[in-house]
Parts: C-alpha cells; structure tokens; sequence
C-alpha cells in the first residue's frame, strides 16, 4: 500500500515535468530506496492495470524502455532473476548495439501489424510473468531489506484515511473488471461483502464522471455496473447522484443491457441521447462524493490499517 502511494507522488511528478523530473525525485532517495521506486514508477508507466500480451511491446517502444539495462541491474540487484531474463532477453532481440526509443519502436512495426520481432518482444510476457509476479518480486526486496523497511513503515504512518481508502479502491478496480449480461454482472459483484462492493461502485463511476462525464461512465464498460451504481449511492445517502444515474439509465432501451456492445448495438457516432447524457453532468455534485465515500468507509470498518 505505502509503496504504491510512495510510487504515485514519483509518477505525478513524472507526468507534469517528465523523464528529468523523475530522476531528479529519483535521486533525492539511497540506492535501495531508489532502485525500488525506479522500478515501481515504470510498473505505472509501461505495465497495464489488467495483463495483456503487449505490455513489454508498450515498454520497449517508448522512452522508458531507454532505461531497460539499468533496469535489470536493479531487478538483479533485488533477485528479481525472473523479470531480469525476460528483459535481458527482449533486448537482445534488437542485436548488439540496443537502439533508441524511436528505432526500437519502428523496428517493432505497428500496434495491429506487428513485425517479426515485435511478436517475438510479445512472446516474451510469459516469461516475465504477470502484473502480480512483478508487484510481489519488488515486495519481496522491500520487506528484505531494513533500510526499505524502516522507510515504508514511517511512511505509512503518515498516511491518512482518504489515502488508505483510495489504495484499497484501487485495488478492488483493477482485481474486479465486469461485463456481460445482467447476471454476469450481478453474480461478479456478488462476490464482493457489501461495504465493499458499495464503495467500488461509488467510486467506479465517480472515477469515469470526473474524468469525462456521465456520458462516458455508460459509454465505458464501466456502465456495466449502472443500476447497481444507482442502488450504492443511495446507500452511502447521496440520492441526488442515484437519481442522475437513474436518469440516464431510463435512456436506454428497457431492460438496461449491461453489455455495452448490445446496449449501443447498431449505433454509431455521437447521438441525441448521448448529448443528453452529457447534460447530467451539470447536476453532479463531484465534492458530495468525496465527503460521502469515506465517512461510509469508516463507518463499515473497511478502511486498510
């Protein structure tokens, strides 16, 4: 949990002043300390939320993949042997000399056209193994290591609810990804205790308003989940948002068809409806959420320690 908050406020500032302003937040940490951080940063960078066969392609090809010998320095250093073959391994594909971002990328040919050598950069994922095997190996260095140790445990106790819960949210949207029909839906969110269940839903659609509106919330998969959204956001007491989303939930032919390609089936470009959707937006009371979800979070006992 530290860790990755830890790993964010080094992320944040990679994305407002790029590269150089990673390793500038880089340096400011010891060796360990920093290999760790190095690491965990690229894992937000390069590595999707949910595995996919492409994401040592996406490393390769962008700027991060530059520093992929420093890289298996690191997971050496840590007895990450696993991910340090595959990496090792995926730049020697490239021949003696390792190219630069922008030639390794060409060399790899397109997304839906890959080359031979981008497949083979691709065929490579088993072998580093998953998201999880990843996020355990650089686990595994921290809980090892007492100078990492002793960094993380006075870290952690700096951290305030909002942040703990945040980090459980986070993981609860990337273990729980639903789609398919009604009972699909219904028996995957089954799965999950109600306080729970209740705070991902709040927080899943909270999470695609903010970012683009009620429109994208039903336009996403996440719209999977609509009408069990309806019913989370009255249980932490903000019927206002549970009357939004039942709004645009009645827009859709009824009953509401939680897979999204029947539920837009036969449609395309922007609608009239699609317009209206956007309309809600202006209803959405983004602060209401934010006071909301926590209060219910600790009152159910479900904020992490």
């Amino acid at each position: 949990m530290v860790l990755g908050q830890l790993g964010d406020e080094t992320y944040l500032e990679t994305l407002q002043g790029g590269d150089r302003a990673r390793r500038k937040a880089l340096d400011a940490h010891d060796e360990a300390r920093r290999r760790l951080l190095e690491l965990e940063v690229a894992l937000r960078i390069w590595f999707p939320e949910r595995d996919t066969a492409e994401f040592l392609k996406v490393f390769f090809a962008g700027p991060v993949g530059d520093d992929a010998p420093a890289m298996v320095a690191s997971l050496e250093a840590m007895g990450a042997d696993r991910q340090a073959k595959a990496l090792k391994a995926g730049m020697a594909l490239f021949g003696g000399r390792y190219p630069a971002s922008d030639k390794r990328a060409k060399q790899m040919g397109s997304w839906d056209k890959p080359s031979k050598l981008g497949l083979a950069v691709q065929a490579l994922a088993p072998e580093f193994g998953t998201r999880r095997d990843f996020t355990e190996a650089l686990g595994r260095y921290a809980c090892a290591t007492e100078s990492v140790r002793d960094w993380i445990a006075e870290a952690r106790s700096r951290m305030g609810d909002d942040e703990r819960l945040n980090w459980a949210v986070h993981r609860l949207v990337v273990a729980y990804h639903f789609n398919g029909g009604a009972e699909e839906v219904a028996a995957g969110l089954a799965k999950l205790p109600e306080p729970y269940r209740v705070v991902y839903l709040v927080r899943l659609a909270a999470g695609e308003v903010i970012n683009g509106g009620v429109e994208q919330f039903f336009s996403n998969s996440s719209g999977a989940t609509a009408t069990h959204a309806v019913e989370a956001f009255r249980t932490i007491g903000l019927d206002r948002h549970a009357d939004i989303l039942a709004k645009g939930v009645a827009m859709f032919p009824q009953p509401y068809e939680p897979d999204r390609t029947k539920r837009y089936a036969g449609e395309s470009g922007w609608s009239a409806r699609d317009d209206a959707l956007s309309a809600l937006t202006d209803d959405w009371d983004y602060d209401a959420v934010e006071r909301a979800a926590p209060v219910y979070a600790r009152r159910e006992g479900i904020v992490p320690e």
